[in-house]
């Protein structure tokens, strides 16, 4: 449904009477994807906290450095 509304350009209100459901629902759906798709995840519809944010970075920098690493030791 928001690949819907994202790719083709289609109504939310459209989408959301073609599926039977809540507009709000759907708007709420959308919010968060797009949310997601700018690196600002929500959990339950709820900005997640800092700790849960520096987390999220934390395991980002980790897979980086292990690619960097296995990267090295392919070389060497």
């Amino acid at each position: 449904m928001i690949k819907l509304i994202e790719e083709q350009g289609q109504k939310i209100g459209a989408v959301a009477n073609q599926y039977e459901i809540g507009e709000s629902s759907l708007k709420a759906w959308l919010k968060r994807y797009r949310a997601e798709q700018q690196g600002n995840p929500l959990a339950k519809g709820n900005a997640i906290t800092e700790e849960q944010r520096e987390i999220q970075r934390l395991k980002k920098e980790v897979a980086q450095l292990k690619l960097e690493r296995d990267i090295l030791n392919e070389e060497g």
